[in-house]
């Protein structure tokens, strides 16, 4: 959260051309694709196997539950702040992908990431 007060917006990322082997993998499409995967799994098994009373009443007991929780919504409601910048990175104009990825919560941000296009990282 302190990251996204403190940074710099900047649409061209200069270190690009020299990027380690993190930020190669991170913007691997087969990367997108396995974290996607993981999240799928995750959501089917919560939504099969979970017990919303249960969960509401460890959210209203629980302070780490209830602090998380506000976390995942806050960092999901701030997150069209760093695309528009990934999307100016990757030359990424149209304004209808912008408002598709950040109206559709999760499976938006899927999506994108599975369908970007790559970072020019050529050495």
């Amino acid at each position: 959260m302190p990251y996204l007060f403190l940074r710099r917006p900047h649409s061209d990322w200069p270190q690009a051309k020299r990027a380690g082997w993190i930020v190669k993998l991170f913007d691997s499409h087969w990367f997108a694709l396995a974290v996607s995967v993981g999240i799928l799994i995750l959501l089917y098994v919560g939504i099969s196997q979970g017990d919303w009373n249960y969960f509401w009443e460890q959210w209203r007991t629980v302070r780490f539950i209830h602090v998380m929780t506000l976390d995942f919504v806050l960092l999901s409601l701030l997150f069209p702040v760093l695309l528009k910048d990934d999307m100016k990175r990757r030359g990424i104009s149209a304004g209808w992908v912008f408002w598709a990825v950040s109206l559709v919560p999760l499976f938006g941000t899927m999506t994108y990431l599975i369908t970007r296009p790559k970072l020019n990282t050529k050495t």
